[in-house]
C-alpha cells in the first residue's frame, strides 16, 4: 500500500529528492518480500491436505500412500518380439 505513497511524493509532487526516493522504494522492497512469504506460508496453513493434492485439472492421480494410480483405461502394450517393443536401431 506504500508503493502509490512513494510515487505520489516523489514522481506525483517532486516532495522527495530521487536519492530518497531510491531509499523508499529500496526499504519498500526489502519489507514486502518477507510480509507476502509469510501471507503465503499462512495461506498454505490454512489448506487441508485433500486441498494440496487437487490439481487446476482435477485430483491429483496419487493414492492414499502417494503411490501412482492408474485412472481409466491402460494402453495396450504389444508381446513381445512382435518388433514393435524395440527402440530406434535394434532389430528384435
Amino acid at each position: 500500500m506504500l508503493y502509490p505513497v512513494c510515487w505520489g511524493l516523489s514522481e506525483g509532487s517532486n516532495t522527495i529528492s530521487p536519492t530518497s526516493e531510491m531509499v523508499f522504494y529500496g526499504i519498500l522492497d526489502l519489507l514486502s518480500g518477507p510480509v507476502f512469504l509469510l501471507s503465503f506460508i499462512a495461506f498454505l496453513e490454512g489448506l487441508t491436505d485433500q486441498q494440496l493434492r487437487t490439481t487446476a485439472f482435477g485430483t491429483s492421480d496419487r493414492g492414499e500412500n502417494g503411490v501412482s494410480v492408474q485412472k481409466g483405461p491402460q494402453p495396450a502394450v504389444p508381446p513381445p518380439g512382435t518388433g514393435a517393443d524395440t527402440g530406434p536401431g535394434e532389430i528384435s
